[in-house]
Protein backbone atom coordinates (compact mmCIF):
# COMPACT_ATOMS: atom_id res chain seq x y z
CA UNK A 1 0.00 0.00 0.00
CA UNK A 2 1.15 3.62 -0.99
CA UNK A 3 1.21 5.84 1.87
CA UNK A 4 -0.38 9.25 2.34
CA UNK A 5 2.67 11.12 0.72
CA UNK A 6 3.02 8.81 -2.15
CA UNK A 7 -0.48 9.39 -2.88
CA UNK A 8 -0.37 12.87 -3.15
CA UNK A 9 3.08 12.70 -5.37
CA UNK A 10 1.06 10.12 -7.35
CA UNK A 11 -1.84 12.24 -8.28
CA UNK A 12 0.82 15.35 -8.48
CA UNK A 13 2.39 12.99 -11.26
CA UNK A 14 -1.05 12.35 -12.36
CA UNK A 15 -1.79 15.89 -13.27
CA UNK A 16 1.16 16.89 -15.05
CA UNK A 17 2.10 15.87 -18.31
CA UNK A 18 5.80 14.95 -18.08
CA UNK A 19 8.67 17.07 -20.27
CA UNK A 20 10.97 15.43 -23.10
CA UNK A 21 14.06 16.75 -24.66
CA UNK A 22 16.16 15.29 -27.10
CA UNK A 23 19.06 15.13 -24.50
CA UNK A 24 20.52 11.73 -23.71
CA UNK A 25 17.73 10.56 -21.38
CA UNK A 26 19.08 10.48 -17.46
CA UNK A 27 15.78 8.86 -15.85
CA UNK A 28 15.34 5.40 -17.69
CA UNK A 29 13.15 2.73 -16.35
CA UNK A 30 12.87 -0.82 -17.20
CA UNK A 31 9.95 -2.87 -16.40
CA UNK A 32 10.78 -5.54 -18.52
CA UNK A 33 13.69 -8.34 -17.49
CA UNK A 34 15.05 -8.45 -20.60
CA UNK A 35 15.22 -5.14 -21.66
CA UNK A 36 16.88 -4.75 -18.10
CA UNK A 37 19.88 -6.41 -19.54
CA UNK A 38 20.06 -4.83 -22.67
CA UNK A 39 19.97 -1.39 -20.68
CA UNK A 40 22.64 -2.86 -18.39
CA UNK A 41 24.68 -3.51 -21.23
CA UNK A 42 24.79 -0.09 -23.09
CA UNK A 43 23.80 2.80 -20.73
CA UNK A 44 25.80 4.56 -18.29
CA UNK A 45 24.69 3.10 -14.53
CA UNK A 46 23.74 7.04 -13.80
CA UNK A 47 21.45 6.97 -16.60
CA UNK A 48 19.43 3.94 -15.09
CA UNK A 49 16.73 4.92 -12.38
CA UNK A 50 14.70 1.32 -11.48
CA UNK A 51 15.22 -2.13 -13.13
CA UNK A 52 13.08 -5.15 -12.16
CA UNK A 53 13.32 -7.31 -9.16
CA UNK A 54 13.16 -10.26 -11.66
CA UNK A 55 16.59 -9.53 -12.78
CA UNK A 56 17.62 -9.12 -9.15
CA UNK A 57 16.60 -12.78 -8.66
CA UNK A 58 18.50 -14.37 -11.44
CA UNK A 59 20.90 -16.14 -9.43
CA UNK A 60 23.89 -17.38 -12.84
CA UNK A 61 24.48 -14.41 -14.57
CA UNK A 62 26.03 -11.30 -15.11
CA UNK A 63 23.48 -9.37 -15.42
CA UNK A 64 21.72 -10.42 -11.83
CA UNK A 65 25.05 -9.53 -10.11
CA UNK A 66 24.94 -6.22 -11.47
CA UNK A 67 20.80 -6.08 -10.64
CA UNK A 68 21.66 -6.75 -6.94
CA UNK A 69 24.78 -4.94 -6.70
CA UNK A 70 23.21 -1.25 -7.85
CA UNK A 71 20.14 -2.38 -5.52
CA UNK A 72 22.59 -2.32 -2.60
CA UNK A 73 23.70 0.93 -3.51
CA UNK A 74 20.01 2.21 -3.92
CA UNK A 75 18.75 1.78 -7.43
CA UNK A 76 14.80 1.02 -6.55
CA UNK A 77 13.48 -2.29 -8.17
CA UNK A 78 10.11 -2.44 -9.83
CA UNK A 79 7.52 -4.97 -10.35
CA UNK A 80 5.93 -3.71 -13.39
CA UNK A 81 3.35 -1.47 -11.62
CA UNK A 82 2.45 1.66 -12.98
CA UNK A 83 2.03 3.31 -9.86
CA UNK A 84 5.87 3.20 -9.02
CA UNK A 85 6.73 3.35 -11.98
CA UNK A 86 5.33 6.95 -12.13
CA UNK A 87 6.60 7.98 -8.76
CA UNK A 88 10.30 7.79 -10.37
CA UNK A 89 8.95 10.18 -13.35
CA UNK A 90 11.41 8.50 -15.97
CA UNK A 91 12.25 10.39 -18.63
CA UNK A 92 12.59 6.79 -20.83
CA UNK A 93 10.84 3.91 -20.33
CA UNK A 94 11.80 0.27 -21.77
CA UNK A 95 9.33 -2.36 -22.10
CA UNK A 96 8.76 -5.75 -24.04
CA UNK A 97 5.88 -6.74 -26.14
CA UNK A 98 4.37 -9.43 -24.13
CA UNK A 99 5.09 -8.56 -19.90
CA UNK A 100 3.44 -5.42 -17.68
CA UNK A 101 1.29 -4.62 -20.77
CA UNK A 102 -1.12 -2.74 -18.07
CA UNK A 103 1.53 -0.03 -17.20
CA UNK A 104 2.75 0.63 -20.20
CA UNK A 105 -0.14 1.59 -21.58
CA UNK A 106 -1.13 3.76 -18.75
CA UNK A 107 2.18 4.86 -18.63
CA UNK A 108 1.95 6.11 -22.35
CA UNK A 109 -1.89 7.49 -21.70
CA UNK A 110 -0.11 9.68 -19.38
CA UNK A 111 2.45 11.27 -22.07
CA UNK A 112 5.39 9.25 -21.07
CA UNK A 113 7.66 7.97 -23.07
CA UNK A 114 6.93 4.26 -23.15
CA UNK A 115 9.15 1.92 -26.36
CA UNK A 116 8.06 -1.37 -26.68
CA UNK A 117 11.32 -3.67 -27.78
CA UNK A 118 10.38 -7.14 -29.56
CA UNK A 119 11.21 -10.01 -27.77
CA UNK A 120 14.46 -11.63 -29.68
CA UNK A 121 13.61 -14.79 -31.66
CA UNK A 122 16.93 -14.84 -33.39
CA UNK A 123 20.75 -13.60 -32.98
CA UNK A 124 20.18 -11.03 -35.35
CA UNK A 125 17.24 -10.13 -33.43
CA UNK A 126 19.65 -9.89 -30.29
CA UNK A 127 21.63 -7.84 -32.71
CA UNK A 128 19.18 -5.35 -33.37
CA UNK A 129 17.87 -4.86 -30.18
CA UNK A 130 21.39 -3.84 -28.61
CA UNK A 131 21.58 -1.34 -31.49
CA UNK A 132 17.80 0.30 -30.63
CA UNK A 133 18.82 0.39 -26.74
CA UNK A 134 21.88 2.05 -27.64
CA UNK A 135 20.34 4.74 -30.15
CA UNK A 136 16.91 5.19 -27.21
CA UNK A 137 19.48 6.19 -24.17
CA UNK A 138 22.58 7.89 -26.31
CA UNK A 139 25.29 5.79 -26.24
CA UNK A 140 24.96 4.77 -30.34
CA UNK A 141 28.78 4.15 -30.36
CA UNK A 142 28.75 1.45 -27.20
CA UNK A 143 26.36 0.19 -29.09
CA UNK A 144 27.69 -0.51 -32.03
CA UNK A 145 30.95 -1.88 -30.56
CA UNK A 146 29.23 -4.49 -28.84
CA UNK A 147 26.86 -5.16 -31.79
CA UNK A 148 29.54 -5.63 -33.78
CA UNK A 149 32.05 -7.69 -31.09
CA UNK A 150 28.83 -9.64 -30.53
CA UNK A 151 28.62 -10.29 -34.21
CA UNK A 152 31.96 -11.01 -34.76
CA UNK A 153 32.26 -13.76 -31.96
CA UNK A 154 29.13 -15.24 -33.12
CA UNK A 155 30.51 -15.73 -36.83
CA UNK A 156 33.72 -17.27 -35.62
CA UNK A 157 32.04 -19.68 -33.66
CA UNK A 158 29.75 -20.85 -36.50
CA UNK A 159 32.66 -20.76 -38.75
CA UNK A 160 34.40 -23.76 -36.49
CA UNK A 161 31.26 -25.58 -36.26
CA UNK A 162 30.14 -26.17 -39.70
CA UNK A 163 29.28 -30.11 -39.71
CA UNK A 164 27.45 -32.23 -42.24
CA UNK A 165 26.03 -34.71 -39.41
CA UNK A 166 25.59 -32.47 -36.12
CA UNK A 167 24.23 -34.13 -33.20
CA UNK A 168 20.34 -34.11 -32.44
CA UNK A 169 19.87 -32.61 -29.26
CA UNK A 170 16.86 -32.25 -27.09
CA UNK A 171 16.50 -29.09 -25.01
CA UNK A 172 13.78 -29.81 -22.16
CA UNK A 173 12.52 -26.90 -20.17
CA UNK A 174 9.88 -27.04 -16.73
CA UNK A 175 6.94 -29.32 -18.07
CA UNK A 176 8.61 -30.48 -21.00
CA UNK A 177 8.44 -27.30 -22.95
CA UNK A 178 11.06 -26.59 -25.69
CA UNK A 179 11.60 -23.98 -28.57
CA UNK A 180 11.47 -24.96 -32.04
CA UNK A 181 12.09 -23.07 -35.66
CA UNK A 182 11.83 -19.58 -35.24
CA UNK A 183 12.89 -19.15 -31.90
CA UNK A 184 16.21 -17.47 -30.23
CA UNK A 185 17.17 -21.22 -28.79
CA UNK A 186 17.01 -23.05 -32.29
CA UNK A 187 19.08 -20.15 -33.35
CA UNK A 188 21.61 -20.63 -30.58
CA UNK A 189 21.36 -24.38 -30.49
CA UNK A 190 22.20 -24.37 -34.53
CA UNK A 191 24.66 -21.91 -34.52
CA UNK A 192 26.94 -23.70 -31.86
CA UNK A 193 27.07 -26.68 -33.96
CA UNK A 194 23.70 -29.10 -32.94
CA UNK A 195 20.97 -29.80 -34.45
CA UNK A 196 17.28 -29.32 -32.64
CA UNK A 197 15.33 -32.22 -32.04
CA UNK A 198 12.38 -30.21 -31.59
CA UNK A 199 11.57 -30.41 -35.35
CA UNK A 200 11.52 -33.93 -35.24
CA UNK A 201 9.18 -34.01 -32.49
CA UNK A 202 7.18 -31.37 -34.61
CA UNK A 203 7.43 -28.62 -33.00
CA UNK A 204 8.16 -25.12 -34.10
CA UNK A 205 7.87 -22.12 -32.02
CA UNK A 206 7.32 -22.98 -28.05
CA UNK A 207 5.30 -26.30 -27.66
CA UNK A 208 5.23 -29.31 -25.28
CA UNK A 209 6.97 -32.38 -26.13
CA UNK A 210 4.84 -35.35 -24.91
CA UNK A 211 6.72 -38.38 -23.05
CA UNK A 212 5.33 -40.35 -25.96
CA UNK A 213 7.27 -38.17 -28.45
CA UNK A 214 10.51 -38.89 -26.01
CA UNK A 215 10.16 -42.60 -25.89
CA UNK A 216 9.58 -43.05 -29.53
CA UNK A 217 11.72 -40.61 -30.91
CA UNK A 218 14.55 -39.70 -28.51
CA UNK A 219 17.47 -37.01 -29.42
CA UNK A 220 20.99 -38.08 -29.25
CA UNK A 221 21.42 -36.16 -26.07
CA UNK A 222 19.91 -33.18 -23.98
CA UNK A 223 20.07 -30.48 -22.53
CA UNK A 224 18.60 -29.06 -19.49
CA UNK A 225 17.06 -25.63 -18.96
CA UNK A 226 16.14 -25.76 -15.30
CA UNK A 227 17.93 -27.89 -12.57
CA UNK A 228 15.32 -30.27 -11.29
CA UNK A 229 17.47 -30.97 -8.29
CA UNK A 230 16.94 -27.28 -7.62
CA UNK A 231 13.89 -26.28 -8.35
CA UNK A 232 10.80 -27.27 -6.22
CA UNK A 233 7.77 -26.24 -9.10
CA UNK A 234 5.60 -29.00 -10.29
CA UNK A 235 6.61 -28.08 -13.63
CA UNK A 236 10.21 -28.72 -13.13
CA UNK A 237 9.60 -31.99 -11.18
CA UNK A 238 8.15 -33.75 -14.51
CA UNK A 239 12.12 -33.24 -15.76
CA UNK A 240 12.43 -36.01 -12.68
CA UNK A 241 9.97 -38.54 -14.13
CA UNK A 242 11.43 -41.92 -14.53
CA UNK A 243 10.78 -41.93 -18.30
CA UNK A 244 12.93 -38.52 -18.63
CA UNK A 245 15.59 -40.33 -16.52
CA UNK A 246 15.44 -43.64 -18.41
CA UNK A 247 16.23 -41.58 -21.82
CA UNK A 248 18.46 -39.26 -20.59
CA UNK A 249 20.72 -41.01 -18.15
CA UNK A 250 22.11 -43.11 -20.73
CA UNK A 251 22.60 -40.13 -23.07
CA UNK A 252 25.04 -37.47 -22.61
CA UNK A 253 23.51 -35.03 -21.10
CA UNK A 254 23.64 -31.02 -19.36
CA UNK A 255 22.21 -28.53 -17.66
CA UNK A 256 22.36 -25.22 -18.91
CA UNK A 257 19.64 -22.87 -16.82
CA UNK A 258 17.52 -20.67 -19.05
CA UNK A 259 18.54 -17.48 -17.97
CA UNK A 260 21.51 -17.38 -20.04
CA UNK A 261 19.58 -17.61 -23.68
CA UNK A 262 15.75 -16.40 -22.61
CA UNK A 263 15.99 -12.97 -22.74
CA UNK A 264 18.24 -11.95 -25.93
CA UNK A 265 21.08 -9.60 -24.57
CA UNK A 266 25.10 -9.50 -24.94
CA UNK A 267 25.58 -12.44 -22.08
CA UNK A 268 23.58 -14.71 -25.09
CA UNK A 269 27.06 -15.61 -26.60
CA UNK A 270 28.45 -17.47 -23.16
CA UNK A 271 24.76 -19.57 -24.05
CA UNK A 272 26.34 -20.14 -27.24
CA UNK A 273 29.91 -21.32 -25.96
CA UNK A 274 28.27 -23.32 -23.82
CA UNK A 275 26.47 -24.84 -25.99
CA UNK A 276 29.12 -25.31 -28.38
CA UNK A 277 31.38 -26.75 -25.36
CA UNK A 278 28.60 -29.45 -25.27
CA UNK A 279 28.56 -30.07 -28.79
CA UNK A 280 32.49 -30.69 -28.93
CA UNK A 281 32.44 -32.99 -25.73
CA UNK A 282 29.37 -35.44 -27.94
CA UNK A 283 32.28 -34.94 -30.63
CA UNK A 284 35.26 -36.40 -28.72
CA UNK A 285 34.58 -38.01 -25.47
CA UNK A 286 30.85 -38.97 -25.50
CA UNK A 287 29.41 -36.17 -24.18
CA UNK A 288 29.03 -35.31 -19.90
CA UNK A 289 26.85 -35.38 -17.26
CA UNK A 290 25.36 -33.03 -15.37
Amino acid sequence: MFGRASSLALAVLLCTAPSFSSAQPQRVVSINMCTDQLLLAVADESQIASLTQLSADLEETHAGERTRRLAQAGLPLNNGLAAEILLLNPDLVLAGAFSARPAATLLRGQGFQVVDLPFAQSLDDVRSNLLETARLVGQEERGATLEADLGQALEAFAEQRLDHDPPKVGVLMSGLYTHGAGTLLDDIVKTAGLDNKAADWGISGIGKVSLEHLVSDPADAYVFGVDPGANASIQASILEHPAVIALSQPRPHITIVSEYWICGSPQIMEAVRRFGTFADELRGDGGTRR
